[in-house]
């Protein structure tokens, strides 16, 4: 535990933080330019740097993360500590937002551990799986329960 300490305490002093928050939103920025109607869950100036929830209007969160997950993009429908459930964001239904925008909402997590070309390129995927489900015209999102 010490040395875990110790490690975080190294990267906190090279600025590891905002090398994480830069990451997140270069991730966002290039989304955000390029898939309209696609918001940022919560407030962009006071959050923490690795996590980044992402609304997408009219696409079903559970078919993007299927497509996401084919092409190695790792997210989450949920909070963290609810991966495993198909239950929405309970920090979600507490910021009050409709079954729609829960419907339609992923989180996306970034580390010291990933890269800036990471983050790029997940981005990419990202717009292409979004593109690719709005093709479809596949209805979206699923309604789901509390």
């Amino acid at each position: 535990m010490g040395k875990a300490a110790e490690l975080m305490l190294e990267h906190l002093r090279d600025d590891g933080a905002a090398k994480v928050a830069a990451m997140r939103d270069a991730f966002e920025n290039r989304i955000l330019a390029e898939v309209p109607g696609t918001e940022v869950n919560g407030s962009r100036e006071f959050r923490v740097p690795g996590t980044s929830s992402l609304f997408f209007p009219g696409v079903d969160a559970a078919g993007l993360l299927i497509l996401l997950d084919d092409r190695g993009v790792a997210c989450s429908e949920g909070s963290a500590c609810h991966a495993e459930t198909l239950r929405p964001s309970h920090v979600l239904c507490a910021m009050g937002f409709t079954e729609e925008r829960l419907g339609g909402t992923l989180r996306f997590s970034f580390s010291r551990m990933n890269t800036a070309e990471e983050a790029v390129i997940a981005a990419g995927k990202v717009i292409e799986c979004v593109a690719k489900l709005k093709s479809l015209n596949v209805e979206g999102p699923v309604k789901m329960s509390a």
